[in-house]
């Protein structure tokens, strides 16, 4: 099998499943913004961003480290498996502590609730130490990552909708999102227990150097990622309130959805990279092409159609109370069309071992969003740390284009923006000239002209859909006859 064609059959068994998974996600979205009320959704979306911050610590970057060897070496190192899950145990009682002493030195006004939340929601910490979801990453096996993705957000669904019918019931959400992370968990680490047998955690010494030393830059890119996506959880309730938190969160979680699929497209090519480390940039040339034209298309599409749609979907989606995150959902669209792109830089340094490019890169992002974070938060609210997150991932964008061009090789990036913006505006007309329309037939109707707009200007090649549908449909094996 081709590169192009494994790393289109994975990113399509996985997209499947995220289809399914953020079809769940955005309607339980919905029901808590209209069940819960916005200070106690705030609640929920800080304490779920506060857990974020405490996996740093736990994960180290070794997940991330741990499928670029595997991908490499095309096989899962048993020994370097257990000594990851050692690390883990022991960095996430850390981070659990960590996270406690956080929740504790909150200001005064904080609502009480928040700090029993977010120790509820910390206890999931060691769950993810033999989450081994990233060992079937680098093997690119993505069913099972795809089942374990499924199972998770079912629970969230059914646990939210069973169990949370008003604020009061906010308590019950961390404890279904420990049993949304234990059940999986378990169903991903007994599919590698039968193949390679259970990861008793191991802290050997010499392993354990080798991992930390290597894993540190990767920790510290994660991290400064972390400033970039999340830095919007720490700041809005200490110098705002709950209520703005609930409004960005809303706005934020809208926001995700697009982005979980580029990341489960970038998941799915890193493999592939890392090989190329190996074997030189040119054996993929053809395969970053194809990701830089569709990539491209795909963000400025949904950059302009969330500009166009932004007041419409909101108030449909959560209601005239939430139009105070109809700006910050505008602005984090933008943010996000530029990630859609930068992330395949980021990814190929990281898989050619420039970490240290790659973190001074995440550095000076995360700088600029923190600096306009907190100068523009005062006079402009959420929709100022909105702002300051897209100049972050635009800093990232033209840092890691240059990065990639120097250390790496050229990747042709300009020369796929005409088209797709003439497309673009296209489409700007048409959501225009169909006002009169439900928000949700001005999406179908938009994002349908701009696809066949995109095959019209040959942006998406046949050879794009056919590869995409055999990935999707079963493939006959082949008779006995014709292998005769």
């Amino acid at each position: 099998m081709s590169r192009a064609r494994r790393v289109t059959q994975n990113f399509a068994i996985l997209s499947v499943a995220r289809l399914l998974t953020q079809v769940m996600a955005v309607a339980v979205t919905i029901y808590l913004t209209r069940v819960l009320d916005k200070t106690n959704y705030g609640i929920m979306v800080f304490a779920v961003g506060a857990l974020a911050w405490a996996n740093l610590i736990a994960d180290f970057g070794l997940t991330m480290l741990g499928q670029r060897e595997i991908a490499r070496s095309h096989v899962p190192q048993h020994h370097m498996v257990r000594v990851v899950v050692g690390i883990q145990v022991v960095f996430s009682v850390i981070a659990f502590i960590a996270l406690v002493a956080f929740a504790l030195v909150l200001p005064a006004k904080t609502p009480l609730i928040t700090r029993e939340v977010v120790f509820l929601y910390g206890l999931a910490l060691p769950i993810s130490a033999f989450d081994l979801r990233w060992v079937f990453y680098g093997m690119e096996k993505m069913w099972i990552v795809g089942v374990a993705e499924t199972i998770t957000q079912g629970i969230l669904t059914i646990g939210a909708l069973s169990f949370v019918t008003k604020p009061e019931h906010l308590v019950f959400l961390p404890m279904v999102y420990l049993a949304a992370q234990f059940i999986p968990m378990l169903f991903v680490l007994g599919r590698y227990t039968r193949l390679y047998g259970f990861p008793v955690p191991s802290l050997e010494s010499s392993m354990l150097r080798h991992l930390l030393r290597d894993a540190l830059p990767l920790c510290g890119s994660a991290a400064i990622g972390m400033v970039l996506a999340n830095f919007a959880t720490l700041i809005i309730p200490i110098r705002l309130d709950m209520e703005h938190m609930g409004h960005y969160g809303a706005a934020q979680r809208i926001v995700w959805v697009p982005t979980l699929f580029i990341a489960a497209y970038y998941l799915t090519l890193r493999p592939t990279l890392s090989r190329a480390y190996v074997e030189g940039l040119e054996s993929i040339t053809g395969l970053l092409r194809k990701s830089v034209r569709l990539t491209t298309a795909l963000a400025m599409g949904m950059m302009t159609g969330g500009l166009v749609l932004g007041v419409p979907f909101i108030r449909f989606a959560f209601g005239p109370e939430f139009d105070g995150a109809i700006a910050s959902f505008e602005i984090l669209v933008l943010a996000t069309g530029l990630l859609f792109i930068n992330r395949l830089f980021r990814g190929i340094l990281i898989c050619f071992n420039h970490q240290v490019a790659e973190f001074k890169m995440m550095l000076a992002a995360a700088m600029t969003n923190v600096v306009f974070a907190l100068a523009l938060i005062d006079r402009f609210g959420a929709s100022g740390v909105a702002f300051a997150t897209f100049l972050g991932e635009a800093v990232m964008l033209a840092m890691g284009y240059i990065y990639t061009r120097y250390l790496v090789g050229r990747i042709a990036f300009g020369r796929y923006l005409l088209r797709p913006l003439i497309c673009c505006l296209m489409m700007a007309a048409v959501l225009y000239f169909t006002s009169s329309l439900h928000v949700v037939a001005r999406i179908v109707v938009g994002g349908g002209f701009y696809l066949a707009a995109l095959a019209a200007l040959r942006v998406i090649q046949k050879e794009d859909v056919m590869m995409i549908a055999h990935a999707l449909l079963p493939r006959r094996a082949p008779s006995s006859e014709s292998t005769a």
